[in-house]
């Protein structure tokens, strides 16, 4: 019977073994071509520029900043760091918004094992659907994964019409951010140019 057992035993341990191996395969096969990400070009000049501590990023004119870095408690209940946040009024006071947070420590390489179920799970987390393809790009030089979606935002100032989110989850060291954006979809394409030149302009410091 001990043969017999620690037999089974080692079969169980190899068996795990095997399927951690091709867990691990799986995600590397699924990982995107760094071939394949692109530096954003900023489709509009900086009218002026936010200076985070990690950070610095240009924004276009139209638009105002309303953090200040200045927050008593800049943390929230997930351990996330609000670092950015900008807006432009609407003449119908929608909301309408562009965000930058830190969210968490990541091993170098780990986001991109994520690639291949993050915009799905985006969708899922947001109860929103998935609007057009994820995209991999480079934010100076740091590797990104774009998502957009789309549907009825939880938003205060978005609950009845329909919205496009879009997200860019960038990990720069061991550090993982995300810069988002929040608007209604009538007019998205118009606020995408400004999504675009905050990242365009992106510096490390």
């Amino acid at each position: 019977m001990g043969w017999y057992a620690a037999g089974n035993l080692i079969g169980t341990v190899i068996a795990r073994e095997m399927e951690k191996k091709r867990e691990l395969n799986a995600r590397v096969a699924a990982r995107p071509d760094p071939r394949s990400f692109a530096p954003i070009a900023p489709p509009l000049p900086a009218e002026d520029w936010v200076e985070a501590q990690a950070f610095r990023a240009g924004y276009p004119w139209g638009w105002q900043r309303l953090d200040h870095e200045a927050q008593n408690d800049p943390y929230d209940t997930r351990g996330a760091r609000q670092l950015m946040l900008l807006s432009t009024p609407r003449a119908d006071e929608r909301t309408v918004g562009i965000a930058a947070q830190s969210v968490g420590r990541f091993s170098p390489g780990e986001l991109l094992d994520l690639a291949a179920g993050l915009h799905d799970g985006r969708a899922r987390d947001l109860r929103l659907d998935r609007y057009g393809e994820l995209s991999c790009v480079l934010v100076d030089g740091s590797p990104g994964l774009l998502v957009h979606l789309r549907g009825r935002s939880s938003d205060p100032g978005l609950t009845d019409i329909t919205a496009i989110v879009s997200e860019a989850w960038v990990q720069h060291g061991n550090t993982l951010y995300l810069v988002d954006m929040l608007g209604p979809e009538s007019d998205y394409a118009g606020y995408l140019q400004a999504f675009w030149t905050v990242l365009g302009t992106w510096k490390w410091r």
